[in-house]
């Protein structure tokens, strides 16, 4: 008995330390209609934000790396950022859809494929979504604000309860946030791992293989996705030229960066920033 209240209590504290530093912006919602195609997602290398769907008719289905995902109504979904993904349709479908972003859930490695989880208490989370929609397009107050980001963080509840079993090390999580944090600030250079490996006080080797633990991808990967990821909010969040943005972003030339934002998400810059994604 005692070994199981110790359990749970690390369990707790676990889960308590990672709500603690969840964070969660909200960027864009709507509500779909009749849609059978995705001009624009035809397959690519994952966006700078997850996405939560609430089908309400129809269906359509999302193709990943490890299979397929099929999106229908009775079920609230949850799709990664960062995973290649390509939809296809099914039958026409329409659909409520949240964008947003989180540094905190990318700590969770198992979290790299689309899932869906039953609803409960169908009406209820359409009227949070529906709030949400509504919420965004007059957002002007803090308090607006704060209850946007409370209804999604409450949205992902139950995705939560269920990857509750495969959250990292607190620690690790807590120590390599700062990693993060350091790389997001020095993306406009070259970021050489032993400096990174610094910032934890550990060998390089080390490093290496608990980074690919906590985040699922060795730090030279994570650095190019972060790259992108930061491209594609500025992209979207700001009116700079393409070529200030390639170059705060680390890409020197700018027609290297068209080429490899291209050959990762299936558009060029422009496009990306121009077309709303749902």
């Amino acid at each position: 008995m005692p070994e199981r209240q110790n359990n749970a209590c690390s369990n707790g504290f676990l889960w308590n330390e990672f709500l603690a530093e969840l964070d969660v912006k909200v960027i864009k919602s709507g509500l779909a209609y009749n849609v059978f195609s995705w001009k624009n997602l035809r397959g690519c290398s994952g966006d700078v934000f997850y996405r939560l769907y609430l089908p309400l008719s129809g269906r359509f289905r999302i193709v990943h790396p490890d299979g397929a995902c099929l999106i229908e109504p009775g079920n609230l979904y949850l799709i990664p950022s960062v995973v290649p993904l390509k939809n296809e349709g099914v039958e026409p479908c329409t659909h409520y859809w949240i964008h947003f972003v989180s540094k905190q859930l990318q700590t969770i490695p198992i979290l790299s494929y689309p899932f869906g989880i039953p609803l409960e208490e169908p009406d209820a989370v359409r009227g949070k979504f529906a709030a949400v929609f509504r919420a965004m397009k007059t957002c002007s107050t803090f308090a607006a604000a704060v209850k946007i980001k409370n209804t999604v963080t409450e949205l992902l509840v139950p995705f939560l309860e269920r990857l509750s079993g495969h959250l990292p090390e607190t620690v690790a999580v807590s120590e390599f946030m700062k990693v993060v944090d350091y790389i997001d600030l020095q993306l406009n250079r070259n970021i050489e791992v032993a400096e990174l490996s610094s910032i934890v006080g550990m060998s390089r080797a080390d490093f290496s293989a608990t980074f690919r633990k906590v985040f699922g991808m060795p730090p030279k990967q994570y650095i190019s996705v972060r790259r992108l990821f930061h491209a594609k909010s500025l992209l979207m969040e700001t009116s700079l030229p393409i070529k200030a943005i390639a170059a705060q972003c680390g890409y020197r030339d700018e027609f290297f960066f068209h080429r490899i934002f291209k050959k990762y998400n299936g558009i060029s810059p422009a496009k990306y920033r121009k077309y709303s994604v749902y």
